[in-house]
């Protein structure tokens, strides 16, 4: 073997030999969290945990000292929580060998969580989740490639007792897509809220679907204007009718949120735009005695985002009107608002999830946790130039219909389940009034901005000006 082969033989083993010199960087982990709620004594919190491009179901629940937090390792992520006695029930979307399936998993107090798919041939995704004694009805989409490709919303029976399929029910437009956002009960029927692209409707309305516990389709209504709406979260008020939030795309191009209130009887008694900059959306409502809570987010001040808490009363029986709105700053940087069940104002700041109740509490995703600081700041002064009219919505019956059912199956899967670092920590709340923040140097460059016409003319005419003064001191001669 010549000395050059040698040297290209030793380069070649070199090169290969280096990169297991040096240690490998640990692999990082960031949650994303996308819901939380409070069940009982219990704040239940799940999504997603990111690592590089892959992305686990996270699910957790925190209650006095005791906290803990899970991931599986699966693709997937999990939108939804309910808790029934001693179990606690998250619902979300898993991979199957690239094939999306309803993700069910049951945590036990002092057990680790098991994980239920529930699949099909087609895609299945999951997201929201209705307990009623020990049936779970299971609100997803069920996506299709023929005869044309859309996606219909369906609502899956499930006895988690006996760990069976008890039915399912697939509605929605012919053709168009149609997405679920919450499934409730109102004491006799199942109200399904949602969005619908149906052919009757322009661009994407609100739907309202109302199901009997046998899973029969009673009726429908989309709910919406020329813009393109889309809800995010719904409660039912002490009449039975909805009130239904979200964002609204109009003539603006960004979106604006808006409240609406659905009766059967009366059909819209209430309907409102909440407008700041850009992009706002109301993000989650809930109901606190005689009062209705809805949370919002964006820019309500210019380039600034931020959190609202809007509180309505009833004015009358059809009618409301907001009577406070608080603004949200915390210790951990910006307040992000999150979906929520049972609660006023669920959000995530830096490495804390945290809920605002009559007790406070928070939950630390990360180690050496302090005190989290929240400040209710009095907005009222901005407030009046947010609300604003909405005008050209109608209700739309009968836009969707069953459809058919695709068979179904239930497989129990056996997971590598992990647990990551959580705590519960101190939450402290204070309530001031709010101040806008004002950036000299950020208001003057905003002043030459708008102005800047004004301001390259105003030497032209300036000049002008002295121009015709100086000819008339002289005369025109």
């Amino acid at each position: 073997m010549t000395a050059m082969r040698r040297g290209v033989i030793l380069l070649v083993l070199l090169v290969l030999t280096i990169p297991g010199l040096y240690s490998q960087p640990r692999q990082q982990y960031v949650p994303e969290i996308l819901f939380l709620g409070v069940e009982g004594e219990v704040v239940v919190f799940g999504g997603a945990i990111k690592s590089g491009r892959q992305s686990f179901p996270l699910l957790g629940i925190s209650s006095g000292a005791t906290c803990r937090t899970y991931f599986f390792r699966i693709q997937g992520y999990l939108l939804n929580a309910a808790v029934h006695r001693d179990s606690f029930f998250f619902v979300g979307t898993a991979y199957l060998e690239g094939l999306p399936a309803i993700l069910l998993v049951q945590l036990r107090d002092g057990e680790e969580p098991q994980a239920t798919v529930i699949h099909s041939g087609t895609p299945l995704y999951g997201v929201d989740l209705l307990l009623i004694k020990d049936t779970l009805y299971i609100a997803g989409y069920i996506y299709r490639y023929t005869p044309v490709v859309e996606s219909d919303i369906i609502v899956v029976k499930y006895n988690y007792t006996a760990g069976r399929i008890e039915g399912s029910l697939v509605f929605g437009s012919v053709a168009f897509d149609d997405y679920p956002k919450r499934i409730l009960s109102d004491g006799s029927d199942i109200v399904v809220v949602g969005d619908t692209y149906a052919y009757n409707v322009s661009q994407s309305d609100v739907l309202v679907a109302r199901v009997k516990p046998d899973l029969t389709l009673v009726k429908s209504v989309a709910v919406g204007g020329a813009g393109r709406e889309s809800a995010e979260d719904a409660v039912l008020m002490e009449d039975g009718s909805l009130l239904i939030v979200g964002s609204t795309i109009g003539g603006t191009g960004t979106p604006d949120a808006f409240v609406v209130r659905v009766s059967d009887i009366g059909g819209l008694t209430y309907l409102s735009a909440i407008i700041g900059y850009e992009n706002e959306y109301a993000v989650s409502a809930s109901r606190s005695g005689n009062s209705y809570i809805v949370v919002l987010y964006g820019e309500f001040e210019e380039n600034t985002k931020l959190a609202l808490i809007v509180d309505y009363a009833l004015k009358d029986p059809w009618t409301m009107e907001p009577r406070m709105v608080l603004a949200v700053s915390s210790s951990a940087g910006q307040v992000i608002p999150l979906r929520s069940r049972n609660t006023a104002l669920a959000f995530k700041a830096g490495s804390y999830v945290a809920v605002l109740n009559l007790e406070g509490r928070a939950v630390c995703l990360g180690e050496n946790c302090t005190l989290l600081t929240v400040d209710l700041l009095d907005f009222g002064e901005q407030a009046p130039s947010l609300f604003r009219g909405l005008y050209g919505w109608r209700p739309l019956w009968s836009v969707a219909g069953a459809r058919e059912n695709p068979p179904l199956q239930a497989s129990a899967l056996h997971l590598q389940v992990e647990e990551i670092p959580a705590s519960s920590t101190g939450l402290s709340v204070s309530r001031q009034k709010y101040v806008k923040q004002v950036n000299v140097l950020k208001e003057f460059r905003k002043f030459i901005e708008r102005n800047m016409p004004l301001l390259l003319f105003t030497p032209m005419i300036l000049a002008a000006a002295l121009i015709l003064i100086e000819v008339g001191k002289r005369g025109w001669s």
